[in-house]
């Protein structure tokens, strides 16, 4: 005989309600005998992640995990501001599907969860999203909306792939025609019965233990070869696979259910990387009064409003905020803390950053099929980067976290198409883009040179003359690319032909504008380093113009 619980009927019943606490009954495996397990298969057992040809990660790599404690806030508010855009009361009437479904479940509860089958489980949140969540967005959405299930079919990156609830306007013809999507993992683990009968300590899911810590978690996955680096019953592994999975998705948020626990999962881009946000574990149903002090539990929240306000993110009056400015400040500083300076020395340092939405394709002319991706950087310096004693045999690089583009078709294209000159540490090319630029490739091992004529470009240029910046190309930027992230593209006008060894020492007219303007330039402080031939460009028009600046040095005049 059950204590009667009232059934919703109208929308701010539903948005309050809490299960009962006992509502789910928590089977242990070992109170019944199961068949003997027969011998496991060589392939069973957790597998790490392994990209495949064709597979791609994010353009934007995965980088962390953390906990904001304004996740469910922000959820629940756009929630409520839709309903204050929309006028729409808090008495409005639920339809008989949703009395009829909390009819039935009130009425045959507890709802058995057995801990080697989560069946019963992902039945259960089905038909609770079919029965009382379809029809109230479709109400609240003022249209017929269907809510599918996708069940993932194929691994992704080694990993069995997670089911999404996809909504769909009625009448649903294409199962890719669909407005928004929720990527959901399912699990069993003990609720409060068995908490009660075990009161040393919680039942909290395993996967869940860290939710709600304060410390930011690595979830760089892959190495420069695409090989996992993650152990794959850490706690980062299964946070990175959700997030990979909503990548896959296209999804922003995730849903771990375990009744009646849940937490809720946002991925975001911030500065050029990709990161996961966490909320705290909570729990769908009421606590009894003679269980775990409030301390020990997992905070209860409406489980409905959550859900309600996840899938009615596609309309416009229930869009839901992103992370407050404070959150992605934190996000940058973890991204900081978990990358290694691009340089380092005693007397400078180097960091690098890379730039979001500059993504581009860059590889050889000639074949349209290659496909390599280069993003765009930024560096930043701290100290005396023109100091002679600073070579790059002192200087520890970058960790590349392997990136792929997530639609190559939709980046603009870099070709480079004939080489036109190479230096000690660079190959030098014409390139087709909108400008004509020429595209320097340099190795990551010469990073001194990159980041002395990044900063040559970037910092001193400014500074001269406009009779001494005459004698500079015209910079675009600075890409990193290459498989494993070892290359650098210096991208910048394309001025010309080079001096031919021929032509130094032929014409004496020539050489002495040469001279003239290497000293002009050394007047206002910036010293080249190697006057040779192919260092020296002609424009067009004639105009003498100097490249390379790898090698240069540059002393402040005041």
């Amino acid at each position: 005989m059950h204590l009667r619980t009232a059934v919703p009927s109208v929308l701010n019943d539903l948005l309050t309600f809490k299960f009962p606490p006992n509502a789910y009954h928590f089977v242990p495996r070992e109170r019944i005998l199961r068949p003997t397990i027969s011998k496991p298969s060589s392939l069973s057992g957790p597998i790490k992640f392994r990209r495949s040809s064709g597979e791609a990660v994010p353009c934007f790599p995965l980088t962390s995990a953390s906990h904001d404690p304004s996740l469910i806030h922000r959820i629940g508010q756009g929630f409520k501001r839709g309903l204050q855009r929309t006028r729409t009361g808090l008495d409005a009437p639920l339809s008989e599907y949703v009395n009829f479904w909390f009819d039935n479940f009130l009425e045959w509860r507890p709802l058995h969860l057995y801990e080697w089958d989560d069946s019963n489980t992902k039945s259960h949140l089905l038909d609770l999203v079919h029965g009382v969540v379809r029809s109230t967005i479709s109400r609240l959405a003022d249209r017929n909306l269907s809510i599918q299930e996708k069940p993932s079919l194929h691994k992704y990156l080694g990993q069995d792939g997670l089911s999404s609830l996809n909504v769909t306007p009625e009448p649903w013809v294409d199962e890719d025609d669909f407005v928004n999507t929720v990527v959901f993992e399912i699990s069993t683990v003990g609720n409060l019965e068995s908490i009660r009968e075990n009161p040393s300590g919680s039942q909290k899911p395993k996967l869940w233990l860290g939710f709600g810590s304060g410390d930011a978690i690595d979830l760089r996955l892959l190495d420069s070869n695409g090989r996992s680096v993650m152990h794959p019953e850490g706690e980062e592994f299964k946070l990175a696979k959700m997030a990979l999975q909503l990548y896959e998705n296209k999804a922003r948020f995730g849903l771990l259910y375990a009744p009646p626990y849940f937490a809720l999962c946002e991925l975001v881009v911030e500065d050029g990387r990709t990161h996961l946000l966490t909320s705290e574990l909570c729990s769908s149903a009421l606590w009894p009064d003679d269980d775990l002090t409030t301390a020990m539990a997992p905070r209860t929240e409406t489980f409905f409003a959550t859900l309600l306000s996840l899938f009615l993110n596609f309309h416009e009056d229930y869009l839901i905020d992103g992370p407050t400015e404070e959150m992605r400040l934190a996000l940058r500083r973890n991204a900081e803390k978990l990358e290694r300076l691009f340089l380092l020395d005693k007397k400078a340092s180097v960091s690098l950053r890379h730039v979001p939405g500059t993504a581009i394709i860059c590889d050889s002319e000639t074949n349209k099929d290659m496909g390599m991706l280069a993003i765009g950087v930024e560096l930043h310096y701290d100290g005396d980067l023109f100091s002679p004693s600073f070579y790059e045999e002192e200087v520890e690089l970058l960790p590349w976290v392997r990136m792929s583009s997530e639609d190559d078709a939709r980046l603009d294209r870099l070709d480079l198409v004939t080489e036109v000159g190479t230096g000690r540490t660079a190959k030098a090319w014409t390139a087709r883009w909108s400008r004509r630029p020429e595209a320097a490739v340099v190795s990551a091992e010469f990073a001194m040179s990159i980041a002395r004529e990044y900063f040559i470009y970037t910092q001193v240029v400014p500074s001269l003359s406009p009779a001494a910046q005459a004698y500079f190309p015209n910079f675009h930027g600075l890409y990193r690319s290459g498989s494993d992230g070892c290359a650098y593209i210096l991208v910048l006008e394309d001025i010309g032909r080079t001096v031919t060894d021929e032509e130094w020492e032929s014409d004496t007219e020539l050489k002495r504008k040469i001279n003239d303007e290497f000293k002009a330039i050394a007047n206002e402080g910036v010293y080249h380093g190697d006057g040779s031939p192919p260092n020296v460009a002609i424009r067009p028009d004639g105009r003498i113009c100097i490249i390379d600046w790898g090698e240069a040095s540059f002393v402040r005049r005041t």
